[in-house]
């Protein structure tokens, strides 16, 4: 989102010219006066669960914990426990996590091992670190994984504790050599998404000789697209459904809306982002963004947003449903969504509603009067669905 520096001059933060719920720049100000006190020693002790591998002049990548200061660590290993949070909650827990580094190739370092021991273990390990400076007090922002705290190169590591890593993980990286077996063993174990993904980053998937550091952000979207490519071959083989399966959630300042059609096996998101939203400019109209993968195409999108989606719904039809049917997903994102947490919350949203609210319809008529009574504003994008217009269609004849 661009807004104008006169904008913010005559605004001054208090009058929303932007249109925005929260005034960021307010909001950069106030992480950075807390983490100012609290960050200033190059020596840390705290709780690590997470480590983070940067993209950036892949392979020659930055690596290494992230430790929870003054923050719950569960909280920071495993951000899927961060939903039903409000948002402010979520940037000032990111904010608190100190990101140190390292710059490696994708081979082995003598500081992988520490860093690979965090990452497996599935209780977050009493790290000590120190820096070779202070650390920068900033936030990065991304929409696929969560926003990024202070940062600072990383001096030396060492665990002051055991971790807590399950004998079954290691036998599992140590024989199964594709990373498509591991990946799916993990989850069939009853592995979290964010721990699998760890998994893949810290170069401990496929086959020895072929191993190496993936970044975050390619990890997630990777898992995303493997578990559901597992969940949509299982689905494909089930029976077509009878019903029109409807649920809907708002959380963060997005909607959600999942419309489960009785057909064969396909995919439809659509995104619209409102003004005043993250990436939309003030004052001009929604964007839509669609997507789309069709039962014979063999074609996925590869966007983080879409495969989070894919997931959630392929893992609902396989695990509680046990029937064949075509998605449509409608997200809305409104101006309340001021600051981009990850697709953590993408997944999480749509796996919570169809766990927990789903409604029975007969009709396509149905679904869309339904929409429009609970979603009285934005039922109109959802009529904009090919699928839903291909099935209106054959009711119609």
């Amino acid at each position: 989102m661009v807004v104008s520096a006169r904008l913010c001059v005559v605004c001054r933060g208090y009058k929303r010219l932007c249109g925005r719920v929260k005034c960021p720049i307010l909001e950069r100000l106030r992480v950075h006066l807390r983490l100012s006190r609290e960050l200033r020693s190059t020596h840390y002790q705290s709780r690590s669960g997470s480590a983070l591998v940067f993209e950036a002049r892949y392979p020659s990548v930055y690596v290494g914990p992230q430790l929870a200061v003054q923050v719950v660590p569960e909280y920071v290993a495993f951000p899927e426990l961060m939903w039903s949070l409000d948002l402010d909650t979520i940037v000032r827990i990111r904010s608190s996590t100190l990101y140190s580094y390292v710059r490696l190739g994708t081979v082995r370092a003598r500081v992988m091992d520490e860093v690979r021991d965090v990452a497996l273990s599935v209780r977050p390990v009493l790290t000590e670190v120190r820096l070779r400076k202070r650390p920068i007090l900033d936030l990065r922002f991304d929409g696929v994984t969560e926003p990024i705290g202070p940062r600072a190169p990383l001096d030396s590591i060492s665990l002051s504790e055991n971790p807590c890593i399950p004998y079954s993980v290691e036998r599992l990286i140590e024989e199964l050599g594709r990373t498509r077996e591991l990946v799916v063993e993990l989850y069939r174990r009853g592995f979290v998404h964010s721990y699998i993904a760890r998994v893949v980053s810290c170069g401990l998937a496929g086959a020895p000789h072929r191993r190496r550091l993936v970044p975050t952000r390619w990890s997630i979207s990777a898992t995303d697209r493997v578990l559901s490519d597992f969940f949509v071959e299982q689905v494909r083989r089930f029976p077509v459904g009878s019903d029109y399966l409807v649920s809907w959630c708002r959380y963060l300042g997005n909607i959600y809306v999942i419309v489960l059609l009785p057909e064969r096996w396909g995919l439809e998101l659509i995104e619209v982002w409102l003004p005043s939203s993250v990436w939309v400019q003030v004052g001009g109209e929604a964007v839509v963004v669609r997507y789309c993968e069709y039962f014979r195409s063999g074609s996925v999108p590869s966007d983080g947003g879409y495969l989070a989606v894919r997931y959630a719904v392929s893992r609902y039809l396989y695990e509680v449903q046990r029937r064949q049917y075509r998605g449509v997903v409608l997200r809305v994102v409104t101006s309340e969504y001021y600051s981009p947490v990850g697709s953590w919350q993408i997944r999480e949203s749509i796996v919570r509603a169809l766990r927990s609210n789903v409604v029975k319809l007969t009709t396509i008529d149905d679904v869309l009067n339904y929409v429009d009574e609970v979603l009285r504003p934005y039922g109109r994008y959802l009529r904009e669905s090919d699928f839903l217009k291909a099935v209106a269609r054959q009711e119609r004849l």
